[in-house]
């Protein structure tokens, strides 16, 4: 599955808000009770969640999410790199308990 799969994949959950949607980043609101849906696709593409926090990333990994608001505890980071091409997801879970923001990067 490529990067234009994936987000047409993630596009299709349905969300609560459409952020942004160009080229190389899709950020979108979703509820947790499509967290599910979501984290198989996910898990699907990347394997397993990278880390669920910054302090764990090897320093050129934070520098490259850092332009998109880096992570901290409880945030989580999908990430794949080949050849100097990153392709990640970052979830962002609301202090609500019930949104999350979905930040999903080709860079």
């Amino acid at each position: 599955m490529e990067f234009e799969e994936l987000k047409g994949t993630i596009k299709d959950i349905d969300v609560a808000e459409r952020r942004t949607d160009n080229d190389n980043y899709l950020e979108v609101v979703i509820v947790k009770r499509n967290l599910a849906a979501l984290l198989f696709k996910l898990d699907t593409f990347f394997g397993p969640v990278a880390c669920t926090g910054e302090s764990v990333l090897v320093p050129s990994v934070r520098q490259v999410i850092k332009e998109f608001g880096g992570l901290t505890t409880g945030q989580t980071l999908y990430f794949y790199e080949k050849a100097g091409n990153f392709i990640f997801v970052m979830l962002w879970p609301w202090h609500d308990g019930e949104h999350i923001t979905l930040k999903f990067v080709r860079k």
